[in-house]
């Protein structure tokens, strides 16, 4: 019975040593909270920050939006249904609006977007800015008309999104993907 109470106790002081002390392992390269030993996720957002998100990203894009993600305390978000790519033209290059990224508190914003379309990848000019609270910075992608000929040749593509956000929270990354289509025929 002794030996059970003693083995009992080792146990409950290993746990509350492990508890206090935070995790063992350096935290994922997703989530990095600045060399912490231990750090709180961001909380979700609230429905006003979301609505207010929203509105700021609809009129930075200039097209309906709906959320992609929350990155940290950022609120990502994408067009409704998709980036829509117009048909090759006579224009050289056409500039479509792709994402938007929300701070509802101070925070400071990069990402990267690459677009895949059939097996070949295209790298893009991404975005970096420095936001204030309640502000929103927008990433359109560039597209030369033969980029365009095979969004339509191969009936779409997809646009991945790399956005690293720095807040109150720490630092946090996230991929996010989000679907090209071409324009339909009209």
């Amino acid at each position: 019975m002794l030996r059970r109470l003693k083995r009992l106790a080792v146990i409950l002081v290993t746990a509350c040593a492990v508890a206090l002390a935070g995790p063992v392992a350096a935290a994922p390269a997703q989530d990095d909270c600045g060399g912490a030993a231990y750090c709180l996720p961001p909380p979700p957002a609230s429905k006003a920050a979301k609505k207010r998100g929203a509105k700021k990203s609809k009129s930075s894009l200039d097209v309906n939006v709906t959320l992609a993600g929350q990155v940290g305390a950022a609120l990502v978000y994408a067009p409704r249904g998709g980036v829509v790519t117009p048909r090759p033209g006579r224009r050289k290059r056409v500039s479509v609006p792709a994402v938007s990224v929300y701070c509802p508190s101070a925070c400071t914003v990069s990402g990267s977007l690459s677009l895949k379309v059939g097996g070949r990848t295209l790298r893009q000019p991404g975005l970096s800015a420095s936001l204030k609270a309640g502000a929103a910075a927008s990433g359109r992608l560039s597209l030369s008309r033969a980029a365009l000929r095979r969004i339509v040749k191969a009936r779409g593509a997809t646009l991945t999104v790399t956005v690293k956000v720095t807040d109150l929270y720490g630092g946090h990354e996230q991929s996010i993907a989000v679907a090209v289509h071409p324009a339909p025929l009209t």
